[in-house]
């Protein structure tokens, strides 16, 4: 096993050891942990036995020995999918905070209306 393998095997487990801890705190919901759970073990098989990328790219239909590709293939659009979901996120705690904000502003205005007729 290489340096490198070694090093991209702790910061998985790194990774994997805070996806645990937010799922203990109820940060991330079960579905969540799961799915970051199979990816970061995909990932360091991936690392330790990079053959298996290879394989799995001949067994779509890509040339023998791409296996580098494959992940790219699958990267680049899992990633523009999660920066959609992160936009679409944004957008509805935005849509929140307005909607917070209007109705905090509107309880001071009747607050302060009762203040002056008092």
């Amino acid at each position: 096993m290489s340096f490198l393998q070694v090093l991209i095997l702790i910061f998985i487990l790194f990774v994997l050891s805070r996806v645990l801890l937010k799922y203990s705190r109820r940060d991330i919901s079960f579905k969540e942990w799961l799915l970051w759970s199979i990816f970061w073990v995909a990932v360091g098989v991936a690392a330790v036995l990079p053959k298996t990328t290879d394989l799995l790219a001949s067994q779509v239909g890509l040339a023998t020995g791409r296996g580098v590709d494959l992940a790219v293939y699958v990267s680049i659009p899992v990633l523009f999918y999660i920066i959609f979901r992160l936009f679409a996120k944004l957008d509805k705690m935005d849509e929140e905070i307005t909607r917070i904000t209007r109705h905090i502003a509107l309880e001071d205005s009747e607050q302060d209306d009762k203040d002056r007729k008092d």
